[in-house]
């Protein structure tokens, strides 16, 4: 698959194409709007990323020129956000049948996931990973402990992904605690789901920045939940911005 990048920073070019490439793209950037608009159909990209901070006039031409010939479905086209595009400039993304609108801060675990989201949703991705990883949004009930091996001392961090695998822990206290090491096993955890309570076993897959968890045994109860809490994420981000309740800068994905 190709990949279209219009962008002009360099370092933004390096995040996406390092989100992209490992999904099986094949990534052609432009820095010149106009060379990208006149080599659109020799390149025939399946996804186009434009920056609608680098080119906030240019974006809307060849969303435009691509429309006219490309549905929704055959090219998908993404918007990376700066901290200034409005309501307004999403209403024009839309007309233009812009598939969806991604901050440009792809260093976030939450705009990682939502990109990941949909290029799923229009592209058929090579992903290396077995399960998708979600961010725990503010709207979650989400909350981890465990008993830490050897002095059984109850330990816990706030949840920043999760999946039906694992999950990943903001974990800062790993170098006062020499034992919590990769591939340790933690039998005795405590999951929190909105109003559910898990407990799996857990082996320890990544100690760095955050604290990896991979499930060992979750059991056929407790991943039947936790495949339905993951699976009504959706809903419960529509409810959380109907009451206000989060960032009204998130992701706009249009249907």
């Amino acid at each position: 698959m190709k990949a279209l990048l219009l962008i002009e920073d360099d370092a933004k070019a390096r995040e996406v194409e390092a989100r992209l490439g490992p999904l099986g793209f094949s990534c052609v950037r432009y820095r010149n709007p106009l060379k990208a608009l006149d080599n659109l159909e020799e390149i025939a990209p399946d996804t186009i990323v434009a920056s609608a901070l680098d080119f906030p006039r240019h974006w809307k031409i060849i969303a435009d020129v691509v429309r006219a010939a490309r549905s929704r479905n055959e090219c998908l086209i993404i918007l990376l956000r700066g901290e200034h595009f409005d309501a307004e400039e999403a209403d024009k993304a839309a007309f233009l049948g812009v598939n969806g609108i991604v901050s440009e801060n792809l260093a976030e675990p939450a705009e990682q996931a939502r990109l990941l989201r949909l290029l799923r949703r229009y592209t058929v991705i090579t992903d290396p990973r077995v399960d998708e990883r979600l961010p725990a949004a503010s709207w979650d009930r989400i909350a981890f402990l465990f008993s830490q091996p050897l002095t059984t001392r109850i330990l816990g961090g706030r949840v920043l992904t999760i999946s039906i695998g694992g999950l990943s822990l903001a974990f800062p206290e790993t170098a006062v605690h020499p034992n919590l090491v990769r591939g340790a096993l933690l039998e005795d955890c405590s999951l929190r789901i909105g109003d559910e309570i898990l407990s799996p076993v857990c082996t320890i897959a990544r100690r760095d920045s955050s604290l990896g968890l991979s499930f060992k045994d979750l059991g056929r109860e407790d991943r039947s939940r936790l495949e339905k809490y993951l699976a009504g994420r959706l809903e419960r981000e529509i409810h959380a911005r109907a009451h206000d309740d989060v960032d009204k800068s998130g992701t706009i994905v249009y249907s």
